[in-house]
C-alpha cells in the first residue's frame, strides 16, 4: 500500500464478498482492510482508495454513468480482458471506438451491482478538431486575468504614448487626453 494521495471511491454494494471478488480480479489485488460490511482496496495504479459499503439491495445507481481506467496502450487493454475473462467475469469489447471525440479501445465490465467499468486507452486525442468549442474565462475564474492581459497589452503602451514627449512622435499623430485617461481608458477597461 502507497501512502501517496489517491481519488477516494466508495461505493455501496449489496454482496461485499461477490464485490469483493469482483475488484480482486478487476485491479488484481486484495482489500487491505475487511471489515462485515466493508471491505477497502489501496491500489497503487491508478492510484486508487476503493471502499465496498454494504447498504442492502441496491435498485437504483443514481447519476453515476460509468467508471473507467485509463492504461497506456491497447496491449494493457487486453491484458485486463484476459484477467476478467480468467476470473470468469463478462467483458463487452469495444475496438478502435470513436468515444467522447477520441479514438479508443477499451473493454467493459459491470461489477455485481451494476456499476460499469471501462478499461481504455486513447490512441487518437481528438477525432473532430473541427467541433472545438472555445472557453471563456468567467469573472470569478479568471476576472484579474482579463484585467492584467488589457493591463498589459493595452492601457500601459497607450499610456507610454500619451506621456512621452511629443517631440518623438510626429505632430499630427499627438493627441492631448492625458487628463482624460482614467475616465477614457482605465475605467471602461475595468483598470482601476
Amino acid at each position: 500500500m502507497s501512502n501517496s494521495k489517491k481519488v477516494h471511491i466508495a461505493l455501496n454494494v449489496s454482496d461485499v464478498n461477490r464485490s469483493v471478488a469482483f475488484y480482486r480480479a478487476m485491479f488484481g489485488a486484495d482489500p487491505v482492510k475487511r471489515k462485515p460490511g466493508f471491505a477497502k482496496f489501496s491500489i497503487d495504479e491508478p492510484a486508487l482508495n476503493l471502499t465496498l459499503n454494504y447498504e442492502g439491495e441496491i435498485s437504483e445507481r443514481g447519476a453515476l454513468n460509468h467508471l473507467g481506467v485509463e492504461v497506456e496502450n491497447s496491449t494493457q487493454v487486453l491484458a485486463a480482458k484476459k484477467r476478467l475473462v480468467e476470473a470468469g467475469l463478462a467483458t463487452r469489447d469495444e475496438m478502435n471506438v470513436d468515444c467522447c471525440f477520441a479514438l479508443q479501445d477499451k473493454v467493459w465490465v459491470t461489477d455485481p451491482n451494476g456499476y460499469r467499468w471501462e478499461i481504455f486507452t486513447v490512441k487518437v486525442g481528438d477525432t473532430q478538431p473541427a467541433l472545438n468549442v472555445s472557453v471563456e474565462p468567467t469573472d470569478s475564474a479568471c476576472g484579474d486575468c482579463e484585467r492584467n492581459w488589457r493591463g498589459v497589452h493595452i492601457v500601459e503602451p497607450l499610456a507610454a504614448l500619451l506621456l512621452s514627449e511629443p517631440s518623438t512622435f510626429p505632430e499630427s499623430h499627438f493627441i492631448p487626453v492625458v487628463g482624460y485617461l482614467d475616465d477614457l481608458v482605465l475605467i471602461p477597461l475595468g483598470i482601476y
